[in-house]
């Protein structure tokens, strides 16, 4: 296999650079090539099954269960990803990053509002 300067393999550095990267709200990341993600998780109940597998045990089981989470495409971006447009969303490449609703959550002025929170 031909060697980059960087040492990593040609074939490892494409499938990493169509990797999807998943952050979960605790923070821990994931990588998947998009091709298994293609294969298994375009149908959006399949991709929440899988999440609440990550999350038995964990805080934020509930939250997930009850679908009381969001999926947007960058830390820095608030793009929510549309669970009805989710096959059509997800792109080779992309970092996704997941953020859960907290109701009833006092704000700066002490008043109850409800807040998104990611990782």
């Amino acid at each position: 296999m031909k060697l980059l300067r960087s040492g990593i393999p040609l074939l490892a550095r494409m499938l990493l650079s169509d990797s999807i990267v998943f952050e979960d709200v605790l923070g821990r990341s994931r990588s998947m090539p998009y091709g298994f993600f293609r294969e298994y998780f375009l149908d959006w109940q399949v991709f929440q099954a899988f999440l609440a597998s990550q999350f038995r045990g964990f805080p934020g089981y509930e939250k997930v269960l009850r679908g009381q989470f969001h999926l947007l495409l960058d830390k820095r971006n608030t793009v929510i990803i549309d669970k009805n447009r989710w096959a059509t969303s997800v792109l080779p490449g992309m970092r996704i990053v997941m953020s859960v609703v907290i109701e009833n959550f006092l704000n700066a002025r002490g008043c109850l509002s409800a807040v998104t929170v990611s990782s």
